[in-house]
Order: C-alpha cells, then sequence, then structure tokens
C-alpha cells in the first residue's frame, strides 16, 4: 500500500473556514469516487494554528492505493478530471505539492477521539544518502519520538526511492 500526500494554502480571499468546509464537503464528494482509492483522509489545520501568522499548508490530503499502477491509471479517468476541475474553488495551486510515500510505523497504541495530529516535513541532510536518512529517520530518531509518554501514534511517510 502507498499513501499519496498533497499540501496546500487555500485560495487567496477565502476565509478558513470556507476553505475547510469547502474542502470537507464538496471537494471531498468529488475524491472518493477516484477508483482504486483504499482510504481518504484529510487533515486541516486547527484554527488556533493561525493565531500567531499564517501556517506553510492550510492541510494535507492523504490518498491510499495499492500500488502506483493506480494512480496511474486515474490519470485518464472523468474522475480525476472533476477532482482537478474542483481544486481551484478551494486551492491556491501554485502552493500544492504532493509525494509519493510508503508508511512506517512506528508506535501503534489506542488514540483518543480529542486527540490532535501533529504532521511534519523533513528533509534529509546533503551529506546523507536517501537511503541513509531514511533508515536514520525509522531505526534511531522513530524510536526516540516515539518514547514522547503523550505520543500515541507515529507514522513515518518516507518518500518512496523511485520518486528520486
Amino acid at each position: 500500500m502507498i499513501k499519496l500526500m498533497s499540501f496546500f494554502k487555500r485560495k487567496p480571499g477565502m476565509s478558513v473556514e470556507a476553505f475547510q468546509e469547502y474542502w470537507r464537503t464538496k471537494h471531498a464528494a468529488v475524491v472518493v469516487k477516484l477508483p482504486g482509492i483504499q482510504r481518504y483522509v484529510q487533515s486541516h489545520t486547527l484554527l488556533s494554528g493561525y493565531r500567531k501568522g499564517e501556517p506553510v499548508y492550510d492541510g494535507v490530503a492523504e490518498v491510499w492505493v495499492e500500488d502506483p499502477q493506480v494512480l496511474r491509471a486515474q490519470v485518464d479517468t472523468p474522475e480525476y478530471a472533476a477532482v482537478r476541475a474542483d481544486e481551484p474553488n478551494f486551492i491556491d495551486l501554485s502552493t500544492m505539492g504532493s509525494i509519493i510515500t510508503q508508511e512506517h510505523t512506528i508506535k501503534d497504541e489506542r488514540v483518543p477521539p480529542n486527540a490532535v495530529k501533529n504532521m511534519e516535513f523533513v528533509t534529509h541532510r546533503a551529506d546523507l544518502s536517501i537511503e541513509a536518512f531514511q533508515q536514520h529517520w525509522r531505526e534511531v530518531h522513530g524510536p526516540l519520538g516515539a518514547a514522547i509518554p503523550v505520543v500515541r501514534r507515529y507514522v513515518q511517510s518516507h518518500t518512496r526511492l523511485s520518486a528520486f
């Protein structure tokens, strides 16, 4: 199973509340029609996250599929065309990026219903190969993060090596 992660800002002039409502309802209804989707998760920036200014992204979308072939096959479908046609209604397309990832679950405890999800984007040091970075992140940093008492679930989403 692989995961496509897309991250973006709302279109200029759109309130955070309107962005979140549109994405949660209208756009979600379009995305879930894509063929081959196993799971779809939206992660919205908390409103409190805007108190000190604009965050890097207003949200991250996660789409799980069996393999990259499913993503390639979606490109020529009317469902994919509908998703792309709807994005300008709420996304500033100039801010949008995506990565294809492989998940590594480091810690998997029960998560309370009121839990907050923290997402961070990291890049490797220039002196490390991608393979060495991912191994260190998973085997050294992962256990350190998982040992933090308040962390219930810790999943690393590594960019697939084929993307490089």
